[in-house]
């Protein structure tokens, strides 16, 4: 015998379905993302979903059509690699040890990892530091960069050095460096660096990334855009890193910005081959540095 029921009433979907006679069930259709049944007891419909059992003395059922049926977004498939690193990256609280940031940190981001495979976005993932490029010439330095009202430049056949300082936000994690100019065939090198100095020991810094540069194929200037990751430099300084695909918990840390204890300061030198003869051809520089973008989240 099915039993009573009374208009909202709440049961289980065995409870209900256990007292629904064979061959009643009406309607099954999908409304919001959620499997709904519409089935009749006693003269009333009885609407399940999968997050509560109500009924509801209502019309019979109408099926949601295909055309305005809400439509769900799955979320994007998880890097299931980098969210098990991240996730063994957290440190085991022992009992009587501080815990320091490096916890909170590791959390940090392994919780906004999983979010984003969740398919969780952020209003602003990065914040850009944008700069022109403003170098001073190290004292003992034999030339440095001219520097213009939109860029530094130089020619050779002097090579030239130059430094300035930078303001990051603080907190922040550094990503990655983007730097855009010209450059000719005339050009050896360039290296772009961003180091971290320890305010109070000058001698105590560390290269957090470096764009590195080469000739350009043409002898009229041509442009160049370069972006520098801190992985790159971790590497180059730290072979016994070179296994690692993903960036490792130490350097998230050295790459997270601490205005109270570092300073950030870009450094700038390029090299040059010996330039053709040129007869009596106006000077023009043979590189130049236009902007650099310094990317933070």
């Amino acid at each position: 015998m099915p039993i009573p029921l009374r208009q909202q009433e709440l049961l289980t979907s065995q409870q209900i379905l256990g007292a629904i006679p064979s061959g009643r069930r009406k309607s099954v259709f999908t409304w919001d993302g959620k499997i709904v049944e519409q089935i009749e007891i006693n003269g009333q419909w009885v609407t399940l979903t999968q997050e509560s059992q109500t009924i509801s003395p209502s019309q019979p059922p109408t099926k949601v059509s295909p055309a305005t049926s809400p439509q769900s977004t799955a979320p994007p498939p998880a890097n299931v690699t980098e969210l098990h690193n991240l996730l063994r990256s957290i440190p085991i609280a022992v009992p009587g040890a501080v815990i320091s940031s490096e916890y909170h940190n590791a959390l940090r981001g392994a919780v906004m990892a999983l979010g984003q495979a969740l398919g969780v976005t952020f209003a602003s993932p990065f914040d850009v530091v944008s700069l022109t490029p403003t170098f001073h010439t190290p004292s003992g330095a034999k030339s440095g960069w001219s520097i213009g009202p939109a860029r530094a430049e130089a020619m050779a056949p002097d090579a030239v050095t130059g430094w300035q300082s930078v303001s990051l936000p603080d907190g922040a994690v550094v990503k990655s460096m983007i730097v855009r100019g010209q450059r000719n065939s005339n050009l050896k090198s360039l290296d772009v660096s961003l180091y971290r100095y320890t305010i109070g020991k000058r001698d105590e810094r560390v290269e957090l990334m470096t764009s590195n540069l080469t000739k350009g194929e043409k002898e009229l200037l041509e442009d160049y855009t370069h972006e520098a990751f801190p992985i790159d430099a971790l590497k180059k300084n730290n072979p016994q890193l070179a296994q690692y695909i993903l960036p490792p918990l130490a350097l998230i840390e050295t790459t997270r910005t601490d205005n109270s204890k570092y300073r950030y300061i870009l450094e700038a030198k390029a090299d040059f081959n010996s330039p053709p003869a040129g007869g009596n051809q106006p000077p023009t520089p043979d590189v130049t540095i236009d902007s650099i973008q310094i990317r933070c989240n």
